[in-house]
């Protein structure tokens, strides 16, 4: 009886209630994804020159 009342004690000791390992590094997965999708578009994104297309299309009527 002794040993359980030590472990109680132990666990309302704390104000709060532990999280898991993964719910709290989440919030860093998610700010890491966020700085790569950003670091992608900002290296990858932009303005290109605009170049003329230059191609010959034959029209119906002309030609002979």
């Amino acid at each position: 009886m002794a040993n359980n009342a030590g472990r109680v004690l132990a666990q309302t000791g704390t104000r709060e209630p532990r999280r898991s390992g993964l719910r709290r590094r989440a919030p860093f997965y998610a700010v890491g994804a966020l700085i790569a999708v950003l670091a992608v578009a900002y290296f990858d994104g932009g303005e290109e020159p605009i170049r003329p297309i230059v191609q010959e299309i034959a029209l119906p009527g002309e030609g002979e």
